[in-house]
């Protein structure tokens, strides 16, 4: 499990990886790529991702699509890479 703060909101995720789209769309991936795969295959156009570093959720920088601050607004959901 990993946990930390993400926008001011705790985050508990099975995956070491943690997307949130602009839509306020949130979703956790296993690896760094999935993560970029999802976020440019499912059209949100911005999001950023987050990977946690063993104790808190780190923003990374060099993401193509991130965005200053969204707020969760659904649930963490787990998608399955296919």
């Amino acid at each position: 499990m990993f946990a930390g703060m993400i926008n001011r909101r705790f985050v508990i995720s099975c995956h070491p990886f943690f997307v949130v789209c602009a839509k306020g769309i949130a979703a956790e991936f296993e690896t760094l790529e999935c993560a970029e795969r999802f976020l440019s295959g499912r059209g949100f156009g911005v999001g950023s991702i987050y990977r946690h570093n063993g104790r808190d959720w780190d923003k990374l920088e060099k993401n193509p699509w991130a965005v200053d601050h969204v707020d969760l607004i659904e649930p963490a959901v787990h998608w399955e890479d296919s």
